[in-house]
């Protein structure tokens, strides 16, 4: 089977290599000839799709979107999983996938100096798009904010990140987030794995009778997009979805709705799956409170002998660090209550090294307080 998408893909090579010899522009007879060919192709693909459909749809392109119970068992499932020492940075793709309602090819290229903390926020900037390779456009210039959810670690972006730069930080000597050539095809093969586990099967059985066959990456990216717009009859304007998607509205919409950094905040929530119903929605992350017995100095110390010198030598990803930290420690024993015995987490310096219990014994660590700066 070949997507619309990667037949358009075929027929620009095909032209571009025209371009890039000494044959030049190819006669107008053949440029006809072949979008008629190439046309006749995805006519041929889209009334295959209807056929699998039953005749009477239009047959949808691509993976299919999941709803937020799906989601969750997935993360679950991860980490139930996480034996395997690839599934740790694949649960961190695959909710950032989720958070940023991002392209695979955004998180690929996700650059460590693009992470930041802006007040209870994990924020990120992209460098490009998929209309927007150069980057210099101003969608890139907006952060999207980032939000831990302490009520549901297995869900929890902070968690995941921080478990994932602990793991494979050494690696990460280039400043990409993931490392590797195509890091989304690996973290592919996990999620075709974990899709097919009981919990997963169950909860996609509930889901229309939706098969593990066509959940994929951007079952994530259309499942958070669709679960801000119709998951709640309360969610987050239209617009700043479309900003965080780095999508453009059109001329008219482009120039007079802007990107606002509450309407960001209140999107970035509701992808943590923070519950709109509850006083909670506006819950901050663990976080340390420093004492004098327990200045940020002692913690630093002991950040940094858990996470890899390529990470810790760089002053500004400091505050990530401290964030993520935070999370790794408060959710231990969740960790350890759904992780099985031979996880490479616990076999993470932050744990076999009794840091985590030291922080935890040291009451610096708060967790449950309202954010201040709720907008």
């Amino acid at each position: 089977k070949v997507s619309a998408q990667s037949l358009g893909a075929y027929r620009s090579a095909f032209f571009d290599a025209f371009e890039n010899t000494e044959v030049g522009q190819p006669p107008v007879s053949v440029e006809t000839d072949m979008s008629r060919f190439f046309g006749g192709l995805r006519n041929r693909g889209a009334d295959l799709r209807r056929a699998q459909d039953g005749g009477n749809q239009r047959g949808e392109r691509g993976k299919d979107a999941i709803n937020s119970r799906t989601y969750e068992a997935i993360c679950k499932a991860f980490y139930a999983n996480s034996d395997k020492a690839s599934n740790i940075s694949a649960v961190c793709f695959w909710q950032l996938d989720w958070n940023l309602i991002a392209r695979p090819d955004n998180i690929n290229a996700m650059m460590l100096s693009r992470l930041g903390i802006a007040e209870d926020a994990l924020t990120n900037k992209f460098v490009k798009g998929k209309k927007q390779q150069d980057g210099e456009e101003k969608l890139f210039e907006n952060p999207s904010h980032i939000y831990g959810n302490p009520d549901k670690p297995w869900v929890c972006p902070l968690l995941s990140l921080g478990l994932h730069l602990m793991q494979n930080g050494e690696a990460m000597q280039d400043g990409r987030l993931f490392v590797g050539a195509r890091p989304s095809a690996t973290v592919g093969h996990r999620l075709a794995e974990v899709v097919r586990t009981d919990g997963v099967a169950a909860e996609l059985a509930l889901d229309n009778g939706k098969s593990a066959e066509n959940v994929g990456l951007y079952s994530g990216r259309k499942a958070s997009a669709s679960y801000c717009q119709g998951g709640t009859t309360d969610g987050p304007g239209y617009m700043s979805v479309k900003h965080r998607m780095l999508h453009k509205a059109g001329s008219v919409d482009d120039v007079y709705f802007k990107w606002g950094s509450a309407g960001d905040q209140f999107l970035g929530r509701c992808l943590a799956l923070l519950s709109l119903k509850s006083a909670r929605f506006g819950v901050l992350p663990p976080h340390f409170v420093y004492t004098e017995e327990w200045p940020r100095g002692r913690v630093l110390e002991i950040l940094r002998s858990v996470y890899p010198s390529t990470l810790t030598t760089r002053a500004e990803l400091l505050p990530v660090l401290e964030r993520c930290l935070a999370s790794a420690v408060f959710h231990k024993d969740w960790i350890f209550a759904n992780t099985p015995r031979n996880s490479v987490l616990r076999q993470l310096p932050v744990y076999t090294h009794g840091h985590a219990d030291t922080l935890l014994e040291a009451g610096i660590i708060v967790c449950g307080l309202e954010s201040p700066v709720m907008q």
